[in-house]
């Protein structure tokens, strides 16, 4: 009997420790799974995870009485898949707000306002910036209008050097021998001479007609010399306005830089625009310094703030913001936590939290509105 005793005891202290430990979990909330990326100054990938979204984040924690484990992923693709599969919890950082992903996951309230621009070398003329700036110029100084009116003048010289050698060969033989071969030489001579310099100290015609020519000929080197500046320094002036873009419009029939996967590439490739993909703005910013592409699209924030923290190239954001779009949370579908993150985002906006976070990041020179 005293056995039986011991064992009901025993059995009621496993039944008493299971509930405590149920008891215990219950109220140990367990931490949400957070997946993210590296795209500065919304999320910096260092160390310790920080920027916009992360700070911002932390104080939805704060507010719900949450905690988080941090995973990072590598693209935007990634982490729409990753929280589609419920994977985890919610998805945080610089993720754009567009209909073509809706079927996939839920948005948040907007948390930034967006859009695209376009980032370009700030100096394209600097050979150590652009390798193929030098051969945009050069191709377009040598144009076909410059290689025609380069045919007709050498047409012109020739046929001058015939008629003033032709004129001069027989009263004039020192300076404009009779043979052809070498009396057309001499003929060449003179009359580029008196082309570029007005006139050739060596050299000059005797009779009458060789005289006429030349005079004719002056005159006409005048009229050449003058279309030949005017054209130079027209292409000269157009390939310098063109070295520095000033919109993504003057890329109509360039390739065009994008980041696999984002807004801007499909922005892009709907607009027309052949574009060219990388795996991250850093390798797209590499291969604009480089040549390989004129110009970058991406996010304008995130644009504005590598152009100002780039230390090895100069870049520039230009033109103006288009395909404007917003910034938001991502979550599963059906997802429970949405309706109270939601809440907390316009709580935070209402006190001014929101806006005193967007400062800390960004300031007056990185913002979009």
């Amino acid at each position: 009997m005293l056995q039986h005793f011991h064992a009901l005891i025993l059995l009621a202290c496993l039944v008493l420790s299971q509930d405590l430990t149920l008891a215990q979990e219950e109220g140990e909330q367990k931490p949400l799974k957070v997946l993210t990326k590296s795209a500065p100054p919304f999320v910096f990938d260092d160390e310790i995870l920080r920027g916009f979204s992360v700070e911002l984040w932390k104080a939805i924690e704060t507010r719900l009485d949450l905690t988080s484990d941090y995973e990072v992923a590598e693209t935007v693709p990634e982490m729409l898949s990753l929280v589609e599969d419920g994977e985890h919890d919610v998805g945080i950082g610089a993720i754009s707000v567009l209909p073509s992903r809706y079927d996939q996951v839920e948005f948040s309230h907007p948390i930034f306002n967006s859009g695209l621009q376009l980032m370009v070398v700030a100096n394209s003329q600097d050979a150590g910036l652009n390798r193929d700036a030098g051969w945009r110029t050069l191709a377009k100084v040598i144009n076909w209008k410059m290689i025609r009116i380069v045919l007709v003048v050498l047409a012109l010289l020739l046929a001058a050097s015939h008629l003033i050698w032709l004129c001069e060969r027989k009263i004039n033989r020192d300076e404009f021998p009779d043979g052809y071969r070498r009396g057309l030489i001499e003929a060449i001579w003179w009359s580029l001479a008196t082309l570029i310099s007005g006139g050739c100290e060596n050299k000059a015609p005797v009779g009458i007609a060789g005289r006429l020519i030349a005079i004719l000929w002056m005159l006409a080197g005048i009229g050449i010399i003058a279309v030949i500046t005017a054209v130079l320094t027209s292409s000269l002036t157009v390939s310098s306005l063109n070295a520095e873009i000033s919109g993504l419009t003057e890329l109509r029939a360039e390739q065009v830089g994008v980041i696999s996967g984002t807004a801007g590439e499909k922005a892009l490739q709907k607009m027309g625009y052949r574009t060219r993909g990388y795996r991250n703005l850093d390798e797209a910013a590499a291969a604009l310094a480089e040549g390989q592409v004129r110009g970058v699209v991406h996010d304008s924030p995130l644009l504005k703030f590598y152009a100002q923290n780039n230390a090895t190239t100069s870049l520039a954001v230009v033109g103006p913001l288009f395909a404007p779009d917003d910034y938001a949370f991502i979550f599963p579908r059906q997802s429970n936590l949405r309706v109270d993150v939601n809440k907390t985002i316009i709580e935070l906006m209402r006190s001014g939290r929101l806006e005193e976070i967007k400062e800390t990041w960004f300031g007056i020179d990185l913002g979009t509105n």
